[in-house]
């Protein structure tokens, strides 16, 4: 049995709390306090996650699951119980207790990180002091802001992940006025969002090449038009394929375009450089998408309002960035051609 066929024998109540399946098993989580003295009072400082086994709805000791165990499924056994403990302690746990089952989650990510392999080109030098680092990165920011084809994929990915980082607050709204959510269950289509968003990211890096990135424009204002129309769902049978459609034209968009604006951040300035000016970008749209969504709801509108006044926003947008490009073709006719002969014969 695989790891994957393991990970599916997993069932999500309408509680918001998971049980796994493993042949005649059903598995539960069980969270036993671990206490500690704090200024003198005893209080909870950490869970110990256990596993209770149950045989036709009657419990059975640990050591009788364990024991039909073969030896070949006893990983996959581990990463079920894994999985079911990690789930339910979102579920069930103080916020605290939730964020920290995350950890092993970013030490994983960290240790991915440390090995990717140096390619051996030579680093420049960068000053000790920050202060002296803010002309350089102004000037790159102005940089690739003016560049034609820099400015156009700059501020559609910028727009995207504006709108992602914010999307999670707005399914989560759109489901408690829609469909009656919870915290927990909302968090789940949240998470159906990011299946769509992966199979568009998939589907666009194996239909799309980098001279036709632009082509991919109209699908941030289909985006925009989506998030409108999410006021009319009220039925979590439609919701869910209606999410991952949505996720899917954000993947399918956000990949062709930002390998555009890698390569253009690549030829203007490095790498290094474009992904930081990048970040900033998308990181200052985050924040002030959020606080426009908090102001919508601070003067009063349902989350129906604010999600249709936050979808038209987006559209509109991605409307003038299209505009904006037309524009840019016209007016300067060798960014066609520019565009046509990437990624070989463009040197800047």
């Amino acid at each position: 049995m695989s790891r994957s066929i393991g990970l599916a024998h997993i069932i999500r109540h309408d509680d918001g709390t998971t049980s796994g399946v493993w042949g005649i098993y059903t598995l539960q989580s069980a969270f036993q306090p671990i206490f500690a003295f704090n200024e003198g009072k005893l209080s909870v400082a950490a869970f110990e996650g256990l596993i209770r086994p149950f045989r036709d709805g009657e419990p059975v000791s640990p050591m009788t699951f364990f024991s039909t165990c073969p030896v070949s499924d006893r990983l996959h056994v581990e990463a079920l119980t894994r999985t079911l403990h990690l789930l339910n302690a979102g579920a069930c746990l103080p916020a605290e207790a939730a964020i920290l089952a995350l950890v092993p989650v970013y030490m994983l990510a960290a240790w991915f990180n440390l090995r990717i392999p140096l390619t051996g080109v030579e680093m420049r030098p960068m000053p000790r002091n920050p202060v002296a680092l803010l002309p350089d990165f102004w000037t790159c920011n102005r940089r690739l802001w003016r560049d034609r084809l820099g400015q156009i994929s700059l501020s559609t990915t910028t727009l995207f992940w504006g709108v992602s980082g914010n999307l999670r607050y707005i399914v989560l709204a759109w489901s408690a006025a829609a469909l009656g959510y919870g915290t927990t269950q909302a968090s789940a289509l949240v998470g159906v969002v990011a299946i769509g968003t992966a199979a568009g990211a998939v589907l666009a890096s194996m239909r799309m090449r980098l001279e036709q990135a632009t082509r991919v424009i109209p699908l941030g204002i289909a985006m925009g038009l989506l998030v409108i129309l999410m006021n009319a769902i009220h039925s979590i049978w439609l919701a869910v394929p209606f999410l991952i459609v949505l996720g899917g034209l954000g993947g399918f968009l956000v990949v062709p375009m930002n390998a555009l604006l890698q390569h253009r951040g690549h030829n203007l300035m490095g790498a290094g450089r474009s992904i930081a000016v990048q970040n900033f970008n998308e990181q200052a749209a985050i924040l002030g998408m959020g606080v426009l969504y908090s102001l919508f709801t601070k003067l009063g509108l349902s989350a129906h309002g604010a999600i249709a006044a936050f979808g038209l926003l987006v559209a509109l947008v991605m409307l003038a960035i299209l505009r904006w490009h037309v524009h840019n073709v016209r007016r300067y006719p060798k960014e066609r051609v520019q565009l046509r002969k990437m990624p070989r014969r463009d040197q800047h």
